[in-house]
């Protein structure tokens, strides 16, 4: 159905705090799960060359400019960049949250405040120039590296030999460097801009709009910064301050010829914005991706996602199956590129917040409704559709859209400790040419 560019390889340089979660969740989507590298951690790659021989078409995490090192092709690297201020105190949080993270029972047994984390010389490193000591994680070493296999062991090591040039620096040196680094992605963003930044990275790769993108691993209780605990911010990121300001002020320049391309005037809101985005994907899809028209299909989320409003793929580990919910939105739609047959479709659900509305769906293709029926099994619900060729694009497109999906949380639902809003849990969709 979607044949990415298999000369291509993509790299997302998360750099924590910064909404990397939430744009992993979104960027895997477009990836088949053999295709992307698992590990997001140094000290979890291990061996080297044997990640480089499997050619990953998909690499995220928080590798710096060392993730070269995992790949024999040239990177083409995304990013998402973050106000220093939000950022350190968002630390914080995440810190108070996590029991994993190594500061936390200190932080929360001696009920440590955010101005004391940041005077705290055990702690401020925490928040102190994070942009840019990632932006320049391996700078000029890449290709030094003589760790054949990286390990929790020996990670210190690693990555001091990474950083043993980046420190010889002065700091207007390093500076540079990273504004140079940064001329050399191939997208990034502002996280306070998150789903403008996600439409222009969506339109410069073809694709479709995402829909509402689901925030996650985030603290969602408005911050309040006293003036002190700015300034203390503000003192630790000297670096990061120069940085994103430059960073933001290029982006904006970016935003407005991603605006003007589009036809729009600088106060477009993100609909309009997605509207032209899905017209653009509709228009180059075929010939961008190489994608092939069906004729059948049997849709699995192990597979590339071309929809609106889904959360991220899941194991069914019970199942051995990958499985979606939709969400967070009470619609959500996929796309299927197909011959002009008609069709029967079967979209196979294996949980949902509220099963008796299953019969009350609004279910569309392309924008018509169609009808539906519903046949129910030991584990699972079907919803069978049944789908005339003259319902196609003539481009070959099939979007399906359900609506009217019940959503809740899923703690609340399921006490999961999960705040995402679910609906239905999808395993898999079947399409199949029908003849008269």
């Amino acid at each position: 159905m979607f044949k990415q560019d298999q000369q291509q390889t993509y790299y997302f340089m998360h750099i924590p705090k910064t909404g990397g979660t939430s744009l992993t969740s979104v960027l895997d989507r477009f990836f088949k799960v053999e295709n992307i590298y698992a590990e997001q951690l140094w000290w979890e790659v291990g061996n080297i060359e044997q990640v480089k021989a499997q050619s990953f078409q998909f690499i995220r995490g928080h590798f710096g400019l060392g993730a070269q090192l995992l790949n024999s092709n040239q990177l083409n690297t995304w990013s998402m960049l973050r106000n220093p201020v939000s950022m350190a105190h968002s630390t914080y949080q995440h810190i108070i949250r996590d029991k994993n993270t190594k500061k936390h029972q200190q932080v929360v047994s001696s009920q440590i405040t955010f101005e004391a984390f940041l005077e705290d010389r055990r702690m401020a490193h925490l928040a102190t120039n994070r942009l840019v000591k990632a932006m320049s994680f391996g700078l000029n070493v890449v290709t030094e590296n003589d760790i054949p296999c990286v390990t929790r062991e020996n990670y210190k090591f690693f990555r001091k030999g990474m950083n043993r040039k980046r420190k010889k620096l002065s700091k207007d040196l390093l500076l540079e460097a990273v504004k140079a680094e940064l001329e050399k992605l191939c997208w990034f963003g502002i996280q306070e801009d998150f789903d403008f930044s996600v439409a222009m990275l969506c339109y410069e790769m073809n694709w479709p709009p995402v829909g509402e993108s689901p925030k996650l691993n985030t603290y969602f209780r408005a911050a309040e910064f006293s003036d002190m605990a700015i300034k203390k911010i503000n003192a630790l990121n000297d670096l990061d301050n120069a940085f994103y300001q430059h960073a933001k002020t290029v982006y904006e320049q970016r935003k407005a010829i991603f605006l003007t391309k589009l036809g729009l005037p600088a106060d477009a809101n993100i609909s309009s914005v997605n509207e032209l985005v899905d017209q653009n994907y509709q228009q180059k899809h075929l010939l961008s991706k190489s994608a092939v028209l069906h004729d059948s299909l049997e849709y699995k989320f192990s597979d590339i996602l071309l929809g609106q409003n889904w959360h991220q793929r899941e194991w069914h580990e019970e199942g051995q199956f990958y499985f979606r919910w939709t969400g967070a939105q009470a619609y959500s739609s996929i796309d299927f590129w197909l011959r002009p047959n008609d069709y029967q479709i079967i979209v196979q659900i294996i949980n949902a917040i509220d099963y008796s509305v299953l019969d009350e769906l609004n279910i569309e293709v392309n924008g018509q409704q169609v009808e539906y029926r519903i046949k129910q099994e030991t584990a699972s619900h079907k919803l069978i559709i049944v789908v005339n060729k003259e319902l196609l694009l003539d481009n070959g497109l099939l979007r399906l859209s359900i609506s009217n999906i019940v959503t809740s949380s899923h703690d609340l639902q399921f006490n999961s400790g999960d705040n995402r809003k679910v609906g239905l849990a999808v395993k898999k969709i079947d399409i199949m040419e029908t003849f008269a």
